[in-house]
């Protein structure tokens, strides 16, 4: 894996940050990672987000991690992968420009 990230022009930080994502999920199965099902995949994957509440971007990086292991040293497409999404939270409403005038007292010139 590390190779095809490489090759992929992945950097240092990404490279571990997969590399762990693909060993918690062979800690979590106690099997190599090559030999899971879908199944099992699926079942980490709903384990990490609901029982263990990862949040968004630790999610992002566990599946990132896992659906590259899978799509580029495996081979493999499975519908899982593709289908797993992160709870998006919903962006703050900006504030008016008005109402953010007027927090600051206006500069002398």
């Amino acid at each position: 894996m590390l190779q095809d990230m490489q090759l992929a022009g992945l950097g240092e930080p990404t490279h571990e940050s997969y590399l762990r994502s693909l060993r918690k999920f062979a800690q979590w199965l106690h099997k190599s990672p090559d030999v899971a099902s879908e199944n099992d995949l699926r079942r980490y994957l709903l384990f990490i987000k609901n029982d263990q509440q990862w949040e968004g971007n630790s999610l992002r990086v566990a599946y990132s991690g896992l659906k590259f292991f899978y799509g580029h040293t495996c081979r493999r497409e499975w519908p899982s992968p593709r289908t797993a999404r992160a709870n998006a939270k919903p962006l703050a409403t900006p504030m008016p420009a008005a109402a953010a005038r007027s927090l600051f007292p206006p500069r002398a010139t």
